[in-house]
């Protein structure tokens, strides 16, 4: 399917935008590739990285697990109002453990389930997402994204996003909303190719 989709990226791209086809080429194939972890797992990571680069959010992941490890707890069971304390020292701030634990109850009363999630909508798990404590717009994208696999969202609040698509719409002299929907229904497609192109540094050869 992966392969199916880019060349579709490929074939819309040729004449209308030839920045995002040079991007499509050079990239090859991209694969979307749901998470390993679990949904709560999946969701305390993203309360960790919210606006914070790749490499602090990982530096705090890993002292979280290393708590795990080290007090041989599920990670439901480390997220705990006894151990917040412990939990700033890992750099998580505070309202980031409270949404954590807050998370953790909801969890606990069975008022999210994988199952029925899977079943919604973008826009109904856009509204899901958002309605708990401490997850925004870019929860619930990265969410439909990474955990549910949509192959047709585009993460307004991504800063890397925001900048990259801003600079294609410039030198296409497009507007950018209409370039992000003339590539529906694989927006998500057309967000991992710009995030592996900043990645790599191709947006720099870009002009």
């Amino acid at each position: 399917m992966s392969k199916k989709i880019h060349n579709i990226l490929l074939e819309r791209s040729i004449e209308q935008h030839r920045s995002l086809n040079d991007i499509f080429t050079k990239n090859g194939v991209i694969f979307l590739k749901k998470s390993k972890k679990n949904l709560f797992e999946f969701m305390v990571n993203l309360i960790i990285s919210q606006q914070l680069s790749t490499k602090a959010a990982n530096s705090i992941w890993k002292n979280v697990k290393d708590l795990e490890n080290s007090k041989m707890l599920s990670l439901m069971e480390i997220f705990s109002k006894k151990n917040s304390d412990t939990l700033k020292n890992c750099g998580l701030s505070k309202n980031k453990v409270k949404a954590a634990i807050l998370l953790r109850k909801r969890f606990e009363e069975k008022k999210i389930d994988k199952d029925v999630l899977s079943k919604m909508n973008e826009a109904e798990l856009s509204v899901f997402i958002q309605s708990l404590w401490g997850f925004g717009p870019w929860s619930a994208e990265m969410t439909a994204m990474f955990f549910f696999g949509m192959p047709d969202i585009w993460a307004k609040k991504d800063l890397i996003l925001d900048r990259c698509i801003t600079k294609i719409a410039k030198l296409e002299d497009e507007n950018d909303e209409k370039i992000i929907q003339f590539y529906s229904p694989f927006k998500t497609y057309l967000a991992l190719h710009i995030w592996k192109a900043n990645n790599s540094g191709l947006f720099k050869e870009i002009k």
